[in-house]
């Protein structure tokens, strides 16, 4: 990119430094992302202790994160309904299945109630999966400590 003028670079609002620096990432431009990273301006806050905010963040976007995987499988799933193929349904109900236990073996790990975690994010929840509760299978094992692999957590 040009020599900007230190000045543009002080004068942009939060919101033209995102857009900038979206920007500069999208067109491959890692030395002008970098200098808009460096030039913006520093401030100090008082604000919650981080290491909390950080949990719960994290613990939300692992929420979105798993229950975003499970619909990718329950759109699967309703496909493998829709054309009989039962092999396929079963593959995708077994997804379903272990992500869900490793998520909340993750949870107990961290001291966090499974059960109060799925109703505190039950907003997220898609009401679908509700036709295929009773049709889940048993977890297994080993692909559960796979998904678990992904589901590390801050400070645990």
């Amino acid at each position: 990119m040009k020599d900007i003028k230190p000045i543009v670079y002080e004068s942009l609002t939060p919101r033209q430094r995102v857009i900038a620096t979206i920007e500069a990432e999208a067109r491959g431009d890692e030395v002008e992302a970098k200098r808009l990273v460096a030039t913006c301006p520093r401030k100090t806050y008082t604000q919650a202790d981080a290491a909390y905010t950080d949990m719960m963040i994290h613990l939300v976007a692992m929420s979105v994160a798993i229950e975003s995987d499970i619909r990718g499988y329950l759109i699967g799933t309703l496909l493998a309904v829709i054309m009989e193929h039962d092999d396929t349904l079963q593959v995708f109900l077994q997804k379903i299945a272990n992500v869900r236990a490793a998520w909340r073996e993750t949870l107990e790990v961290q001291g966090i109630d499974p059960d109060v975690m799925r109703k505190f994010t039950a907003p997220l929840e898609h009401e679908g999966i509700k036709f295929f509760e009773d049709m889940l299978p048993e977890a297994e094992p080993e692909d559960v400590a796979k998904e678990k692999e992904g589901m590390q957590m801050l400070g645990g």
